[in-house]
């Protein structure tokens, strides 16, 4: 039984290893720093991007720089990863984001294209528990 148990906890770990190797560090960072440019390798070309203060499918360097400006209004003490999940190419992920002006939802989706996660929507909204 309790060999069973180490079992099952290395797996449990390994497949949490697995996420973390999945989803870059860099965009743990660039929400966590409010950095946009850190998040900038990982956009797509094209990008849907909703913010509490409006939605718009942009380009790469305007989802950057209305990433910055969000950053600059709001800026960032901490992010965490609550929830991540893929099937073949695509997947999503929510994440917490710590603010000055209070906790806020980031709901992330992305596409793999030549071994790189790309995003193709990021949406942040105000987190209510």
């Amino acid at each position: 039984m309790k060999r069973l148990l180490q079992s099952l906890l290395l797996t449990i770990l390994s497949i949490g290893s697995v996420w973390a190797q999945v989803i870059p560090q860099n965009i743990t960072e660039g929400f966590r720093d409010g950095n946009a440019s850190k998040l900038a390798p990982n956009l797509a070309d094209r990008v849907n991007l909703i913010l509490p203060q409006g939605a718009s499918e942009t380009d790469k360097a305007k989802a950057q720089k209305d990433l910055s400006v969000f950053f600059s209004n709001t800026r960032p003490s901490d992010f965490q990863f609550m929830h991540k999940s893929e099937k073949g190419d695509s997947g999503f992920s929510i994440g917490k984001l710590a603010t000055s002006k209070g906790d806020y939802r980031v709901h992330l989706l992305f596409r793999t294209q030549n071994n790189k996660i790309l995003i193709h929507q990021i949406r942040i909204d105000k987190f209510n528990e």
